[in-house]
């Protein structure tokens, strides 16, 4: 699968995936499913359908990372028991599942690579939170656990999981590591990276002090350095909504 190749075992499968769910939820109303459950998460994404007519509207799709395996399989019980239930008029979920992207900086990752890095100042972007369920800037989030590493398994498990639901084979375009670094795309990362670390060093003091420990403390120490090796590039155009997904996604749309 498509997770046990970008992840190779080192990351838990803390990412689920919730299908059919009504079109008329907000991030909000999902903020306060999950708060009545008592799970912990620290990514929450609701894509936004991105024609003109509905662009209030989600797409029936909803991803949540939560804090550990057992908060995620706790989460898959909780909705599998409300699964074609509603609300009023709004249905909740038809189903949920594991997704193929696990892990707060992955699913970053993801995110970036999927819907570009203009996506990370949308409106409808992912929401990203502390321990302490409190909302941490996506841009900041992005510069202190996003890696070059991971942009480039990211684009790995995209390519696989879009060439499966398309019903065939395609080799991964991101390459090799090495081929990934030397791509106008990586180059076009690492800029965005650099400058986002910059400015996030630069807010870092102004941030509460569990704030600060937090993203550290879940993704590991991910020196800015990283992102300093590289030069140049242009980028390539934005996906649009329905390629920002985990692959998984894709083919229900």
């Amino acid at each position: 699968m498509a997770c046990e190749m970008a992840h190779a075992g080192l990351v838990p499968e803390t990412g689920v995936m919730m299908k059919g769910v009504s079109r008329q939820y907000t991030p909000e109303d999902w903020q306060s499913l999950l708060k009545q459950l008592d799970l912990k998460y620290d990514f929450l994404y609701l894509p936004r359908d991105s024609t003109y007519a509905r662009q209030y509207y989600n797409i029936g799709l909803c991803f949540v990372n939560l804090v550990d395996i057992t908060s995620a399989d706790r989460c898959i019980r909780e909705f599998t028991a409300m699964l074609n239930l509603k609300v009023g008029s709004k249905r909740i979920l038809k189903s949920i599942s594991k997704s193929n992207v696990h892990g707060l900086a992955m699913n970053l990752a993801y995110f970036m690579v999927s819907a570009g890095v203009e996506a990370i100042d949308d409106e409808h972007a992912p929401l990203v939170f502390d321990r302490f369920l409190q909302p941490i800037s996506l841009r900041w989030a992005v510069a202190n656990s996003v890696t070059m590493d991971l942009l480039w398994r990211a684009t790995q498990i995209k390519d696989a999981v879009g060439a499966s639901a398309r019903g065939r084979t395609k080799a991964s375009s991101a390459g090799s590591a090495s081929e990934f670094m030397r791509s106008a795309q990586a180059m076009h990362f690492s800029n965005f990276l650099g400058g986002l670390s910059s400015e996030a060093a630069g807010n870092r003091d102004s941030l509460p002090g569990h704030a600060q420990g937090q993203l550290a403390g879940r993704v590991g120490s991910r020196g800015f350095t990283q992102f300093s090796n590289f030069s140049g590039g242009s980028s390539s155009e934005a996906a649009r909504t329905r390629d920002s997904l985990p692959g998984d996604a894709q083919g229900e749309l």
